[in-house]
């Protein structure tokens, strides 16, 4: 009895895994599998560790097909795949956010998260031309925000190497601006001229804002005056 009861308990351990195996691979292949892609393979899709992740996904985007008009439920599932992109450092999840991304820019009006988000995912993937291009799509969506004015600025400089003047002159450009949090840009724009060598420029954005947030930068000013002195 206990043998059965043994060869029992060691056939349903075996079925289990082999359904695992079976279900993961029909995940992967459903949801993910193109021609060429990067995943399609069972062993690859187990070693991975993402089955639950994927399952998790498509319970999210099952939510899109049930309720379409609801915006928050493009956004839960583009995170999920962007943080299985994340995990796995796999651009294939990330494509499926960007596509469900640009799924939610046509339904609905919310273009300035959707565009900034897409941007986001590009810079993990490091298609700096792409970052650029959604920056830019989230910019015209909201031209209000410092944030996307502040991104590009640094993506130009460091990432896509402009020179000096190029990224100077975007900077100037937004300015005089209206923007929400216009001081978070000067800040950014004060620190630009001062990693440049541009000291005295900086140290003027500097006095500026110290008359608004004293209590933030008049010891940054005092130290940057001392530097010139010297």
């Amino acid at each position: 009895m206990q043998k059965n009861s043994m060869r029992k308990k060691v056939f349903i351990l075996v079925v289990s895994c082999l359904l695992v195996l079976v279900v993961s691979g029909i995940v992967c292949r459903v949801y993910f599998y193109k021609p060429g892609g990067e995943i399609g393979q069972i062993d690859k899709c187990l070693k991975l560790g993402v089955v639950d992740d994927i399952k998790a996904a498509c319970e999210k985007e099952k939510l899109i097909i049930d309720s379409p008009k609801v915006f928050g439920n493009y956004i839960s599932a583009a995170n999920v795949w962007t943080d299985i992109g994340r995990k796995t450092k796999q651009n294939i999840f990330y494509f499926r956010a960007i596509e469900i991304y640009k799924l939610a820019i046509e339904r609905f009006e919310a273009k300035y998260l959707t565009n900034w988000n897409i941007a986001s995912i590009y810079r993990a993937m490091e298609d700096y031309k792409n970052v650029e291009k959604y920056l830019i799509a989230a910019l015209k969506a909201n031209n209000t925000e410092a944030e996307p004015v502040i991104a590009l600025a640094r993506l130009y400089f460091y990432n896509l190497q402009k020179p000096f003047e190029f990224v100077d002159n975007f900077y100037k450009q937004y300015l005089p601006k209206p923007l929400i949090d216009s001081a978070k840009l000067l800040n950014d724009y004060a620190m630009f001229l001062e990693e440049n060598g541009k000291t005295k420029e900086a140290l003027v954005i500097y006095k500026k804002l110290a008359e608004k947030y004293p209590e933030q930068y008049e010891q940054i000013v005092k130290e940057l005056e001392t530097n010139i002195l010297k």
